[in-house]
């Protein structure tokens, strides 16, 4: 059989006249050295290496069409049988943080008739699914309790009569949990994990926040809560937003998590760079750079996240859940969305379910841009986000500016477990 070079792979300098090199479809990572190098220049290596290289994807069969093979795993997303419903109970908030991409925007609380709304419009696009997951959003979806417990009832009481898995997540800043609240968490709406967004040590995090009550919300009673919903078996994942004025902050958070929670298993810990994202414009505020790095690192020697997790250089067979053909976010006024950060983009509403059918096939197109196409970061991000269209969020891999470096740092870590065997 005929062998050709992948056309993802990836070559870093490292050091000595090395060669990181790593496949971006297969996530196979190794070293070259400058004879290696030379060997693959001219296609040269022996039996045995290409073995090994063929095993590890750096060379396909010739036949081997990669890029279909990545484009028909990304349709199969786009198709697969999952409905997912982010409902907006409102679009108010007890916090106003710089970055919200909500800002500016009228606060609504979803009423029960619009709740009793979508959930006929839930009813309708299940269909004849064996699954459905709902992600509770907003604003602070907690400051409107009522329809939470209103339309899960609803929700919970259909699926259970038709034998459907149901799911529940929650979007919040974590400031409003109680005990009655997170009884109900439990018991009620069934939610399994909550996202929790902490961007720095207790007074940054708390400016940050800049809550409305900050004598009643503030970073103790958060981290609190935090802790009670873990104790009553609901997962947690902290996310920490870098902005490049906050390392010193966040290292700080780190270690305090750390000593908080160092053995709880509920509790898991991802970083990432924020932009502040409105209708209208885009103003950057970070970018992975090197001590965003750094604050992987911390993660990883304190055991807190994996490598792996951290990098994200993992092959992605679907795109963002947006482009899923029957996932959907509902305003609070009963508005569709495909993605909740594209204000713009409404494509229907509860009523009468999707009208702007071309609108909508703008999220679930099976097609890509010709760059991405030919982009050897496809495997990593299938052609990136979406509402980078229409809100001028980044489209690209997000690590895409300091791949070296992550690269670099994965290698550094694999030779010292590989020499600490």
């Amino acid at each position: 059989m005929k062998y050709k070079k992948s056309g993802y792979n990836l070559f870093v300098p490292y050091i000595d006249e090395k060669y990181i090199v790593f496949n971006t479809y297969s996530n196979a990572i190794g070293i070259f050295d400058s004879d290696a190098m030379r060997k693959y220049e001219e296609n040269s290596f022996d039996n045995s290496e290409m073995k090994i290289l063929i095993d590890k994807g750096i060379y396909v069969p010739s036949f081997t069409n990669e890029l279909a093979e990545i484009n028909k795993d990304r349709i199969r997303g786009i198709f697969l049988n999952r409905k997912t419903f982010r409902i907006w109970t409102t679009s108010g908030c007890n916090a106003t943080c710089y970055y919200c991409f909500e800002k500016g925007i009228l606060a609504q609380k979803m009423t029960r008739d619009i709740a009793d709304a979508t959930f006929e419009f839930i009813k309708s696009v299940i269909g004849e699914s064996r699954n459905i997951s709902v992600e509770w959003f907003g604003g602070e979806p907690l400051l409107n309790v009522e329809i939470i417990d209103y339309l899960s009832e609803k929700i919970q009481q259909y699926c259970q009569k038709r034998n459907i898995k149901f799911k529940a997540f929650m979007i919040s800043n974590g400031s409003l949990f109680t005990e009655d609240i997170i009884e109900k968490c439990v018991k009620n709406w069934k939610v399994k994990k909550v996202q929790i967004t902490l961007d720095g040590y207790k007074q940054d995090y708390e400016h940050i926040k800049n809550y409305n009550q900050p004598e009643k919300y503030n970073f103790d009673l958060v981290i609190k809560n935090i802790k009670k919903l873990s104790e009553n078996g609901i997962r947690v994942s902290i996310r920490m937003n870098y902005d490049t004025t906050n390392y010193e902050s966040l290292k700080e958070l780190i270690q305090y998590l750390h000593t908080m929670f160092e053995y709880d298993k509920n509790i898991s810990y991802y970083i990432y760079p924020i932009w502040s994202a409105t209708k209208n414009t885009f103003v950057s505020k970070s970018k992975a750079d090197i001590k965003f790095l750094e604050l992987f690192e911390i993660l990883v020697a304190n055991k807190m996240a994996t490598i792996k997790d951290l990098s994200k250089l993992k092959y992605r067979r679907y795109q963002c859940s947006a482009c899923g053909i029957d996932n959907y976010s509902v305003l609070p006024d009963g508005k569709l969305l495909k993605c909740s950060e594209a204000f713009e983009s409404v494509i229907g509403d509860v009523y009468e379910g999707v009208k702007n059918e071309i609108l909508a096939s703008n999220w679930t197109d099976i097609g890509m841009d010709d760059d991405c196409m030919e982009c050897v970061f496809l495997p990593l991000c299938q052609g990136g986000c979406r509402s980078s269209k229409v809100t001028k969020m980044p489209r690209c891999y997000v690590y895409k500016d300091i791949i070296s470096e992550i690269l670099k740092w994965n290698i550094k870590h694999l030779e010292k477990k590989k020499y600490n065997k």
